[in-house]
């Protein structure tokens, strides 16, 4: 591979990381309330009577749920402006690791492989 068409992919790659990160930066700030309210319902649940703890580990994760369904239509709709191709498995990639590193608790189910027995998130 030539040193133009190297420079030409990690070009590519870094503005697709880019997109990546500014999508997420524009979910944070669209969803704060969501990721707040994620926080608290966790701190709550952490904290619950044994007598309580059911209700509140439901609760929570509904809104983590939510979180990751939001995420996850998030993601699509900047793949469907991609369209297939390398661009789009490389975005797949670097929003999938942001979400682990920044939002970790929408993370497990937002995309997981095929046949990941950790897809699962449990309390």
């Amino acid at each position: 591979m030539s040193v133009r068409a190297r420079v030409r992919r990690r070009v590519r790659n870094y503005r697709v990381h880019k997109l990546a990160d500014r999508d997420l930066d524009a979910f944070e700030a669209e969803h704060r309330s969501l990721i707040r309210t994620c926080e608290e319902a966790e701190r709550a649940f952490e904290f619950a009577s044994p007598e309580e703890a059911p209700a509140r580990r439901a609760a929570y994760l509904e809104l983590v749920e939510r979180g990751r369904d939001l995420l996850a239509q998030s993601r699509d709709d900047r793949l469907a402006d991609l369209g297939p191709g390398e661009d789009a498995d490389h975005y797949r990639a670097d929003f999938s690791a942001s979400v682990l590193r920044r939002l970790s608790r929408f993370a497990p189910e937002l995309d997981p492989p095929a046949g990941d027995a950790f897809g699962t998130h449990a309390l």
